[in-house]
């Protein structure tokens, strides 16, 4: 049995300056730029074999 992880690249899209909806959360995406995969980015591939042991931790999730 093997690990891997598939990571895909992500870049700034442009701003969103109409969502089609009409509640305060969609009004307050106005303005944001959303973080998306497209065609110039990369995916790395991360393969890690049964017999290593693996550890990840994330501290901080956030994006500014």
């Amino acid at each position: 049995m093997t690990l891997e992880l598939l990571i895909t690249e992500t870049k700034l899209q442009a701003p969103i300056v109409t969502t089609g909806d009409d509640h305060e959360v969609g009004r307050l995406r106005i303005g944001g730029q959303p973080m998306e995969s497209d065609a110039t980015c990369r995916m790395f591939r991360m393969t890690f074999d049964r017999r290593h042991m693996v550890s990840y931790s994330v501290t901080n999730e956030s994006y500014s």
